[in-house]
């Protein structure tokens, strides 16, 4: 009889030939894989005998399978392609076992495959290389931005023509993100420029000078600025047959590169990159197929192995401890001192109160700082510990990104300000932790070998970071890198 090893022994031969020899989409191949191990399971083995290909695609037991999927056909058909070609079956068996098919799903299911592509590895580099022909000049100066754009920031049709001049910053190799909005504004709002979007920027706005376009649209093409209908005529040079044997005779357009990127920032992130994409742009369609195709190749890789539970450990952290402190006494280093007290109106109204205040904190305990203190409930905005008086109450410290002092005349208001338990208060004094102007995660000094290093602050709504106090900071963070690695050095 046709037993469960023999049906094992030939789903193993036809999902190496669809991966390797077809080049069947991992997410298409594993609903064929579900449909053929219903039918096999159900209806052939030890049902019928071994080698009785006639009888296992015979109509009448074709019939029995009662799924609704337009993936049926398909699924049958390929496996039956896949016994033909390893010569498990004659020719003009597998015509008539191939009617067979046809005729029992032709009427209510047509057979459709999955039209979601991905590029490449090697259709990727081929992307970005020199092999590309081109017959217009304005195709050879802008498609290689457009495509860049497309891929790397994963930008929509609709956010390309959105781009302005002054959303690129080249001095600082950045570009805005366009997708960031009011209703979206928890969204990045700079992304870093790599080196090889720099250099079609570079080559296209050189070109564009030429042109003496007077308005602030960055991309323009026939002396008007860009559109769906221009995007598309550019992606028409893919069309031509020296570009198209390239990319396998694929249809290249945005929302390939788009997806393709996708994926390939979460293949090679173990799927954690879902996270730095979703702190770009909002979840939405290419997104939600990239996702289905990560999922369908960890299932195909996984083939049904035993997959280790989490302990508590590892969903639960311990927090890190604060350490003792003279409470009511504590000051940022380097911040206040007698030579600060004279440069303050002690009668002043603007944040500052002079009631019951010792002279350590009399700048520090600000309307300001209490308030942000009481939004996040006393929470460590880095380690979430709530640190515990004796009388019961909780007590965190404001911490001043660019400090509030005569010497480096930081500012006195929320967007300078975060929230922190004493211990993390210390550390970030002490150049040990900074935040990053552009990413806002927190970086250490001593890198990777810190728990905290590249997290997020827990942020509450409407309370923003200025970007003028991070990059005062961090650049005195980068100095005090250097003086370490100096220091070594010597």
């Amino acid at each position: 009889m046709f037993d469960l090893e023999e049906y094992e022994i030939l789903m193993s031969g036809f999902m190496e030939f669809a991966t390797e020899k077809a080049q069947y989409q991992p997410s298409t191949l594993t609903r064929y894989k579900v449909i053929l191990d219903d039918y096999f399971h159900s209806n052939v083995i030890d049902k019928v005998e071994r080698n009785n290909y006639s009888e296992i695609f015979s109509r009448e037991r074709l019939s029995l399978l009662r799924r609704k999927s337009n993936n049926v056909r398909p699924s049958l058909l390929r496996f039956l392609y896949f016994l033909y070609d390893e010569k498990f079956i004659e020719e003009l068996d597998y015509y008539q076992l191939q009617n067979n098919v046809k005729s029992t799903f032709g009427s209510e299911e047509q057979e459709k495959e999955d039209s979601v592509e991905f590029l490449t590895p090697n259709e990727i580099r081929t992307l970005f290389s020199d092999q590309l022909t081109y017959k217009y000049e304005y195709e050879e100066k802008m498609l290689p931005l457009i495509c860049s754009l497309s891929f790397f920031y994963m930008f929509k049709q609709e956010d390309v023509i959105k781009l302005t001049l002054s959303d690129i910053v080249l001095e600082k190799q950045r570009i805005r993100n366009v997708r960031r909005t009011e209703e979206n504004s928890d969204l990045v709002e700079w992304l870093s420029l790599n080196d090889i979007t720099v250099k079609y920027l570079k080559t296209y706005l050189t070109y564009r000078q030429t042109l003496l376009y007077p308005d602030d649209a960055l991309l323009v093409m026939e002396n008007e600025p860009l559109d769906n209908n221009k995007i598309n005529k550019l992606f028409n040079c893919f069309e031509r047959r020296d570009n198209k044997v390239l990319f396998g005779n694929k249809k290249v357009h945005q929302s390939l590169l788009t997806r393709s990127m996708m994926l390939y920032i979460l293949i090679s992130t173990n799927g954690i990159g879902l996270y730095q994409i979703l702190l770009e742009q909002e979840m939405n369609t290419a997104l939600d197929h990239a996702f289905n195709e990560y999922l369908s190749i960890v299932r195909t890789e996984n083939k049904n192995e035993l997959y280790d539970r989490y302990n508590i450990e590892e969903i639960l952290p311990k927090k890190k401890r604060a350490v003792d402190v003279n409470v009511g006494f504590y000051s940022e280093l380097n911040d206040v001192n007698q030579k600060d007290i004279g440069d303050y109106d002690m009668n002043n109204n603007r944040n500052l109160e002079n009631s019951k205040l010792t002279i350590q904190r009399m700048v520090r305990d600000s309307k300001i700082s209490r308030y942000l203190r009481n939004q996040y409930d006393n929470e460590c905005q880095l380690c979430g510990y709530r640190l515990r008086k004796s009388n019961g109450e909780y007590y965190s410290e404001a911490h001043h990104i660019q400090p509030y002092n005569k010497v480096h005349r930081g500012d006195d208001n929320s967007n300078n300000l975060i929230v922190l338990c004493p211990n993390c208060h210390t550390q970030f004094d002490d150049l040990y932790y900074v935040i990053h102007p552009e990413t806002q995660k927190v970086h250490c000094i001593f890198g990777e070998d810190d728990q905290y290093h590249l997290e997020m602050l827990a942020m509450k709504e409407g309370h923003i970071l200025n970007s003028k106090y991070l990059e005062y900071t961090w650049k005195l963070f980068e100095e005090k890198k250097r003086t370490l690695v100096s220091k070594v050095v010597l």
